[in-house]
């Protein structure tokens, strides 16, 4: 039997070969994480903030949504409007780590606070990971710590893992 409908149905295979495209996700609760273009814009806020725009290199270690609080949350129904959205932001400048609050209906930074490093460091970025991975191989000293172990340096890895 053939349908004469001329809709074509998309097949499973085709579904599953199709990327989603994100750019133009929309928040449907408060607690739907940040989408693309609330990120692009908590970057821009922080960019032009006068403590980042005044800093040559600047490291965005997180940007999450930052949780309205339970009760409004509780209290919100579908179809309303939602809950002001606001980021929560963790930041290393100059060795000094920053947490920031940035309110995307006000455009605004509304919270910063600096942390000292002796209270910790924000995780690990993939490029502070990356760019540590040759260190070791490069000291002489613990080339030959190691050789003299009999153990090939080409066989030897090094990762960047946090104690903890």
């Amino acid at each position: 039997f053939q349908s004469s409908n001329p809709i074509n149905k998309p097949t499973l295979s085709t579904l599953r070969n199709q990327k989603p495209r994100h750019e133009s996700d929309v928040p449907h609760h408060p607690l739907d994480p940040l989408t693309i273009h609330e990120f692009n814009e908590v970057r821009a806020i922080i960019s032009s903030h006068p403590f980042f725009k005044s800093s040559n290199s600047y490291t965005l270690n997180s940007i999450v949504l930052e949780e309205p609080d339970k009760e409004l949350v509780l209290k919100w129904k579908k179809g309303q409007p939602l809950l002001p959205r606001k980021a929560s932001v963790v930041a290393l400048v100059k060795g000094i780590t920053h947490t920031l609050i940035v309110d995307l209906s006000t455009s605004q930074v509304t919270n910063h606070e600096t942390r000292s490093p002796s209270s910790g460091y924000p995780t690990m970025t993939i490029e502070e990971m990356t760019s540590v991975l040759d260190v070791p191989l490069k000291s002489n000293e613990f080339n030959r710590t190691i050789t003299k172990r009999g153990v090939n340096l080409a066989d030897l890895a090094c990762l960047p893992l946090s104690s903890g």
